[in-house]
């Protein structure tokens, strides 16, 4: 389903690119997707590639929507 209309107004969600760079920590198991903490705030992130556990280092690499991608450290 989709609307003949133009959807003005609508922002879609956006990762925060000055993130991009930072480290964080895991406060879920990453597998692949879950929540870090990076500057005392929640974010959601996905995993690069691997399965990554709770309280472990991250570095965010990169995002995608309203998601961060991260790799561990």
């Amino acid at each position: 389903m989709f609307a003949k209309e133009e959807q003005s107004g609508y922002l879609a969600s956006e990762f925060d690119k000055e993130l991009i760079g930072k480290s964080g920590e895991a406060l879920t198991d990453l597998k692949p997707s879950g929540h870090i903490k990076v500057e005392g705030k929640r974010h959601q992130a996905v995993s690069e590639s691997l399965y990554i556990k709770k309280g472990e280092s991250v570095k965010i690499i990169a995002g995608e929507g309203a998601r961060l991608i991260v790799r561990k450290l």
